[in-house]
């Protein structure tokens, strides 16, 4: 005879049923960001050292994402730089076609 397995876990309180809830209880295998922000939520106490750490991350990651636009700040300048040039090239080399077709047409 087999039993069903009684939840011992912080979530065996939970109200929902198994279709109803997406708490970790009831689907381990399918964590979400929903999910991640339940458990946050029950957990007792959240500790500093999470919060430095997770603020270095976000630190860090800022500090990435704006050595990076300012590279392509940079970038964008120079093809722009070079855009211009290219098109005064390419009105010259249309004046010029036009002179030499009006030599060999004459």
């Amino acid at each position: 005879m087999t039993s069903t397995p009684t939840r011992t876990d912080r979530y065996a309180q939970c109200p929902e049923t198994e279709d109803d809830c997406w708490c970790p209880c009831h689907h381990e295998e399918q964590r979400t960001a929903e999910q991640e922000a339940y458990e946050l939520m029950v957990q007792e106490e959240i500790t500093p050292e999470y919060w430095k750490l997770l603020a270095e991350q976000r630190r860090e990651a800022l500090d990435e994402t704006l050595e990076e636009n300012s590279q392509l700040h940079d970038e964008v300048e120079k093809l722009r730089e070079e855009n211009k040039s290219l098109s005064e090239m390419a009105q010259n080399a249309e004046y010029f076609a036009s002179i030499l077709k009006v030599c060999f047409i004459s």
